[in-house]
């Protein structure tokens, strides 16, 4: 799409301005309408500012705190929600996570599904952003969803969302905020929808640590037995994410490694490798055995196929 004029893009702004910053709710709505059917048709080509966009972020978490004027309000979370690909800063700034926040907390269907993407929005950018969104409280909600839910899209939203929030480096702390969320990782991790699988295998990819403690937290919530589990799915994706992390379990220590064991993860790598499975997948099969095979001369005689 091509760019517009500067000249032209002056007046839009001159005119958004003068209808949003209007004394007249019934023109406030009318402006909210407009800028949101605007942002829609200029998606790749936003022709604002920082600093405008920083105004009208301020003006739309206004018209959010208008408890008399229901259709304003949500007319406003709705161009809130669609900015949320792109102005994550001025989002935070101004008071608009806590905004998604409530929406995911206290409402259903199309706006419940939108607050979910618009967190992942802003949890993707950065992983300041990212911890900004957990500090707004964003995290049990959405575990929330994913544990009641059963409507598809949601479930598919949420757990991409989950993703979000426990990627980026440094990790979220696995044992204080993010805690919560292993038990409802592993209900997720069975879910039969290879979309939802591959959002939670990446979570509880990014979220490992390395550690031992982290390990038996994984351990304890189920997680180390469904990921081997998933090494006999369906869908080569999920294979390949559950076998990610499976290789980085099986790089703690001689303990955690026949934990791993234990939960029959050779009958697995044995098939992954013999049977017609990607290149990728025979990879870090190949990988994860060598983690294997590394312990003491004991384990390695009990880790026989």
């Amino acid at each position: 799409m091509s760019r517009i004029p500067k000249a032209k893009t002056d007046e839009v702004v001159d005119d958004m301005i003068d209808g949003l910053f209007s004394a007249d709710p019934s023109r406030q709505l009318e402006y909210a309408t407009k800028f949101n059917a605007f942002l829609s048709s200029h998606e790749e080509n936003l022709p604002f500012d920082e600093i405008e966009v920083s105004v009208f972020v301020a003006r739309f978490v206004e018209f959010w705190k208008k408890n008399d004027n229901t259709e304003l309000q949500y007319a406003a979370a709705s161009v809130l929600i669609n900015m949320s690909k792109r102005n994550t800063k001025a989002l935070i700034d101004h008071g608009a996570v806590p905004i998604f926040v409530h929406l995911l907390r206290f409402f259903t269907g199309y706006l419940e599904l939108q607050a979910t993407w618009a967190l992942g929005n802003v949890a993707s950018a950065s992983t300041q952003s990212r911890d900004d969104v957990l500090k707004c409280g964003a995290l049990i909600p959405l575990l929330a969803q994913l544990h009641v839910n059963n409507h598809i899209m949601m479930l598919r939203m949420a757990a991409w969302t989950l993703s979000t929030f426990c990627c980026g480096q440094p990790r979220p702390p696995i044992h204080q905020e993010m805690k919560p969320a292993l038990a409802v990782l592993e209900q997720v991790l069975h879910f039969n929808d290879k979309e939802v699988l591959s959002h939670a295998c990446r979570a509880v990819y990014y979220l490992f640590d390395g550690s031992r403690e982290t390990f038996q937290s994984f351990f304890d919530a189920g997680l180390v037995l469904r990921l081997v589990q998933l090494l006999g799915y369906g869908s080569p994706s999920v294979i390949y994410l559950a076998i990610r992390t499976i290789r980085n379990l099986t790089n703690v220590d001689d303990q955690q490694t026949q934990l791993v064991i234990n939960c029959g993860a050779l009958r697995f790598l044995a098939n992954l490798l013999t049977r017609n499975h990607r290149i990728n997948i025979k990879r870090v099969a190949c990988s994860t055995i060598s983690n294997i095979t590394a312990g003491t001369k004991e384990l390695i005689q009990v880790r026989s196929f």
